[in-house]
């Protein structure tokens, strides 16, 4: 029509509208990226590198054995699927070690496990977490120790 003016007001907030629809859109997915960084309880995870010892988790808790002179029944109790844990050369903590892949044994990522077990000193790379008082690491590589 001669005379009107074009609804400019409208436009505006269509367009602002549509600006923050958009940036709501990139928020969720940058915050997406970011859930992998937290662990299940919604904490921080630092990657580390640990050195120290593994252990079978039966064997360690219930009779205190380690070393050279647990060795077959630690390989035995791998073998079968108990699980592992690292002791901690500097402060003797016990860290429960899982695999970052779903449906994976941590056992696969210390293949030979005849040769990871047998060390006396090993050096894990992952992620920690704490979960119920329990020390977790998740092995993102391993090599070797001192």
């Amino acid at each position: 029509m001669p005379g009107r003016r074009p609804n400019t007001a409208g436009r505006l907030s269509l367009r602002f509208a549509t600006f923050a629809l958009l940036l709501q859109a990139m928020l969720l997915l940058s915050a997406e990226k970011d859930i992998g960084k937290l662990n299940l309880q919604g904490q921080t995870t630092k990657e580390v590198t640990i050195t120290g010892e593994i252990v079978d988790v039966s064997c360690y808790v219930k009779m205190g054995a380690l070393g050279m002179d647990h060795k077959e029944c630690a390989l035995g109790c791998a073998k079968a699927g108990m699980p592992l844990a690292l002791l901690e050369d500097k402060t003797s903590k016990v860290y429960l070690l899982v695999s970052d892949k779903e449906f994976e044994s941590v056992n696969v990522k210390l293949q030979p496990l005849e040769k990871s077990v047998a060390q006396k000193s090993i050096a894990i790379r992952g992620r920690t977490y704490e979960k119920g008082g329990q020390l977790i690491l998740e092995v993102l590589s391993v090599g070797k120790g001192k």
